[in-house]
């Protein structure tokens, strides 16, 4: 294969490296030193499955391992957005929780959530999206380390007794771009078109 068919590709590839890259759900800071932020950096979206109310975000296994207690948080300072079928509805968001330790319908162990009152009504057919932002987390005694940093999983809405009223948006930690490689690959899309050149030169 010639370098003139390869260096398309290589340079298509080096430049995935610098799209924007998003950390979904993270927890930032210290909880327990009374830093921590709780940031969804982009919006997501569910389909409601059943009708009832929508009052939990749920993550589901975050706090994983458990530390053997909960630490349920309120006094939230601020307000959650939604789309509710296009229309925007705000609510204050109410508490956290960094890990269950006994289950409540969907709601199992080792789940950490986030709830806003009053509820949202839903139906089944509705579409509902959390708008993203960042919100600082009230001081706690003893958060648990595992809920903490970038979430991966799934994440779904329920209602306060824990049954689940949504589909289950899959959450990834897309890592940050890496700049060492992106110069690599650019260095190495420069050498590649300077032997480009050498060959086009000294070819009969």
């Amino acid at each position: 294969m010639r370098i003139a068919e390869v260096l398309p590709a290589l340079l298509v590839l080096c430049a995935s490296f610098t799209a924007p890259c998003f950390g979904g759900i993270i927890i930032s800071g210290d909880v327990n030193a009374g830093t921590g932020v709780l940031t969804i950096s982009d919006d997501i979206t569910f389909d409601i499955t059943s009708d009832g109310i929508a009052q939990i975000l749920n993550f589901d296994e975050w706090g994983d391992p458990q530390d053997g207690t909960q630490d349920f948080l309120g006094s939230f300072a601020g307000t959650i957005s939604f789309q509710v079928n296009g229309s925007d509805v705000d609510r204050p968001l109410d508490f956290i929780l960094d890990n269950l330790t006994s289950t409540l319908n969907q709601l199992t162990p080792n789940d950490a959530y986030i709830g806003w009152f009053p509820s949202l009504a839903v139906s089944t057919g509705d579409v509902v999206t959390i708008e993203s932002g960042s919100w600082a987390i009230p001081t706690a005694t003893d958060w648990n380390p595992a809920t903490t940093g970038s979430f991966n999983g799934n994440v779904f809405l329920t209602d306060n007794n824990g049954n689940q009223v949504s589909s289950a948006v899959s959450i990834s930690a897309v890592p940050e771009p890496n700049s060492a490689m992106f110069f690599g690959c650019v260095a190495l899309g420069i050498s590649l078109g300077r032997h480009r050149k050498r060959r086009r030169i000294t070819t009969p």
